[in-house]
Order: structure tokens, then C-alpha cells, then sequence
């Protein structure tokens, strides 16, 4: 980095009280007026559906919402059966919206409902964010009982479009997603559902693309269900 010799004009003081200001934006919640918890916590009643969006999900079905006291959730599934972190266990999805022009696209957060092993409800979030300002669609969802140790696992296939007309770039991000609570986790409760980084990065390196990459095509080989069970099985997670 160059230097000219020259002082800032602004004294250090006036430095310190612009980092403070911007500390303190950071610290008060950035660009979102709720957190996933608090979308978690909403009670069903207050969720009205407006109608199904059909293009959004070929896996989970998304409608426009109104959710009172909370304008900037604009979508949502409908609450569903699945086994995790056990049998028997409610999950849903909504769509936040960011509440300033910070370039970031919406929000999707996951909210599993559930009862622990003492017999008490518990609700846990996971947030998943955007990329290049393009909100994550949930291209498919698996959830198994997978072996060398895994156990109860879910697995989503996200994708993010993708476009950079001026390199020639137009298609979707993947990534594969997997989760697995631990006993002790599930009964906490706690925020996030125990990614599984390690799994992941066996199943496809942590993520690819499918479209026209600077001019060529390439072929991102697991977007569907189908297509991660045969890889789990090529791995020797599933029989």
C-alpha cells in the first residue's frame, strides 16, 4: 500500500467515534429486525397464507404469508412431518426479508419442532443466507438414518441462481447441507442444527455449479434426491 506522507484529516478522535458508530450498527442487528429464533417462536395463529407460490421449491411448497408483528417474513411452508432429530419431529420453512439496502437477498430459516427424550417441547432454528443478493431454494430434502456413526441425519440440496452476463456466467450454485443432532443437542434446543462439514465435503467437496461457467457448460451431479441417495450409497452411508 501506498503512502504520501500526509495526516488524515480527521483528527483520532473523530476516527474512533466513526468506528464506535459503526460498532454499534453492527451490534444492534444489522440487517435484520428478527432473528431465526424469533421466527421460530411465532404462534401458528398468527401466520395467514395468501397462496402457493409454485416456481420457488420442486420440493417444499412455499405460499405468500402475512405474519402479524412481523412484516419483513413474506413466505412460508406449511409445517411437516419428518425424522429428525427424531420420528415424529414438525418442520418448516419461512422467507425473511432484510430490513435496510445492505445488498443482502432474503433469509430462509428452518424451524424444527419437536419433543426430547423427558418428554418437553422443543424448537430449534437454523438460518440460511443468500448469495450475490439471490435468496437459497431447497432443491431437495432427505432425511435417513445413515451409518459409520451418522445416525439421524438431514440432508437438503440448496441452490442459489446465478448470473454474470459479463463473464458468461448463468446457472445455479449447489451446495449439499447436513445436519445431525446429537442427544444432548436436541434436548437443549439450542440455535443451529449441527452441520455436518466433514459429511459434506465427502459428498461433493462442499458445493458446485450447473449452467454456462464463462462460456462452457458444466453439470453439477447431484440436484435431485435420487441422484444424493446414489451417492450416499456410492459412500457407504446407505444400503
Amino acid at each position: 500500500m501506498k503512502h504520501d506522507g500526509h495526516r488524515s484529516a480527521l483528527p483520532g478522535r473523530s476516527c474512533l467515534f466513526l468506528l464506535l458508530l459503526v460498532l454499534a450498527g453492527f451490534c444492534g442487528g444489522g440487517a435484520w429486525a428478527h432473528s431465526p429464533g424469533d421466527v421460530c417462536g411465532v404462534d401458528g395463529n398468527a401466520v395467514t397464507y395468501l397462496g402457493r407460490v409454485r416456481e420457488w421449491s420442486p420440493a417444499i411448497e412455499f405460499q405468500r404469508v402475512r405474519v402479524a408483528g412481523m412484516k419483513d417474513v413474506f413466505a412460508a411452508s406449511r409445517a411437516q412431518r419428518v425424522d429428525f432429530p427424531q420420528a415424529g419431529a414438525q418442520l418448516q420453512f419461512f422467507y425473511v426479508r432484510p430490513q435496510d439496502d445492505s445488498g443482502d437477498g432474503p433469509m430462509l430459516v428452518g424451524c424444527l419442532h419437536y419433543t426430547d427424550a423427558q418428554g418437553r417441547s422443543r424448537t430449534s432454528s437454523q438460518e440460511f443466507d443468500s448469495e450475490g443478493g439471490e435468496q437459497p431454494v431447497i432443491a431437495a430434502m432427505l432425511t435417513a438414518k445413515l451409518s459409520k456413526g451418522q445416525g439421524n441425519t438431514l440432508l437438503l440440496i440448496l441452490k442459489w441462481e446465478s448470473e454474470l452476463s459479463a463473464i458468461g456466467t448463468e446457472g445455479y450454485l449447489y451446495r449439499i447441507q447436513a445436519f445431525g443432532m446429537t442427544e444432548g443437542q436436541a434436548q437443549g434446543g439450542s440455535s443451529g442444527w449441527n452441520e455436518r462439514t466433514d459429511l459434506e465435503q465427502k459428498i461433493d467437496n462442499l458445493g458446485g455449479f450447473d449452467g454456462t461457467r464463462e462460456g462452457k457448460q458444466v453439470t453439477y451431479p447431484y440436484k435431485d434426491k435420487e441422484s444424493l441417495i446414489r451417492r450416499l450409497r456410492a459412500l457407504g452411508y446407505m444400503k
